[in-house]
């Protein structure tokens, strides 16, 4: 998976560390074209789950009204979308979707 991470996106790496050393569920694909709605998920389960891993860019107006209507396309589509902030801690965002990602394994 790290080997298909965007590049350019350290969020999308440290996401994906933080999802395996906790041991959390992993996604099955990572830069994953969904032609029907003409984007790429950062991540995506199998189980129709799309994960975008939103840095500071997606603060901006208009870059905001463009994932909007994206994601708003992905659900009419019968994809389920997850959104992770660069603003936020990664467990309180992940906790939110225990049935996307599994629970936090303990260290004992």
């Amino acid at each position: 998976l790290l080997k298909s991470v965007d590049p350019n996106s350290e969020l999308e790496r440290r996401f994906l560390d933080h999802l395996y050393q906790n041991g959390y569920r992993l996604p099955d694909w990572a830069q994953y074209d969904i032609q029907e709605a003409h984007c790429v998920a950062d991540f995506f389960y199998e189980d129709h789950v799309c994960v975008f891993c939103d840095g500071s860019v997606h603060d901006h107006p208009e870059q905001r009204a463009k994932d909007e209507r994206i994601r708003n396309d992905l659900r009419s589509l019968g994809y389920r979308v997850v959104v992770i902030r660069y603003d936020q801690p990664f467990d309180e965002q992940i906790q939110k979707y225990p049935d996307v990602f599994g629970h936090k394994q303990s260290d004992g």
